[in-house]
């Protein structure tokens, strides 16, 4: 919800629309460090999973 700027009045119409533009890039970059995050815990859980994996072979234990 928008507040008074700093003077105490509203928002007029050009400070909606330059707020309404910058909308779009702030939305793309935290989708981008979202996607960032996700891609590093993908990495962290395959890796986990290889480690895994050689684990049970050198124990000869096969997965199911």
């Amino acid at each position: 919800m928008y507040t008074s700027n700093s003077a105490g009045s509203g928002c007029d119409p050009d400070e909606i629309k330059t707020i309404a533009n910058l909308v779009p890039g702030a939305a793309a970059a935290y989708d981008y460090l979202e996607a960032e995050s996700m891609k590093n815990e993908v990495g962290s859980m395959k890796k986990e999973i290889e480690s895994l994996r050689t684990q049970l072979a050198e124990t000869q234990i096969q997965p199911a």
